[in-house]
């Protein structure tokens, strides 16, 4: 069971959870969960329990990855606009392109003009 009332935001990315857990003996305990607010790829945002693997800065529509030096030195001055994405596929459908700094060969392929759902496009191409 889910105490609603104790549904606390933790950061621009999670939610707390705290969960009341009945043992064995019969006693609660109170558990902490975290749960994630990613972005679906039509714009809308989901809850998860599972962190979203890639980040994005909304009014530009940008997505990289989380440990990107570039989106983590701005980080102070662009927290409250940043977007989180389950995979890569979620963020290229929800209209993101890759960042030029953290995803170099992808961003390539995307300023060349490789078109989506096709082999030549970032997220239908294999690592390496």
């Amino acid at each position: 069971m889910i105490d609603r009332g104790a549904l606390t935001y933790a950061s621009v990315n999670f939610f707390s959870v705290r969960e009341k857990e009945t043992s064995s003996s019969g006693s609660f305990a109170m558990v902490d969960e975290k749960i994630y607010k990613l972005t679906n790829s039509d714009g809308s945002v989901i809850l998860s329990s599972v962190p979203g693997e890639f980040g994005g800065y909304k009014p530009k529509r940008i997505y990289g990855r989380l440990d990107c030096a570039s989106a983590n030195r701005s980080l102070a001055t662009y927290a409250r606009s940043r977007v989180f994405f389950a995979n890569e596929a979620a963020a290229i459908a929800a209209g993101f392109r890759p960042c030029a700094k953290c995803l170099p060969e992808r961003y390539r392929v995307w300023k060349s003009g490789g078109t989506p759902k096709t082999k030549d496009y970032p997220c239908h191409r294999g690592p390496g």
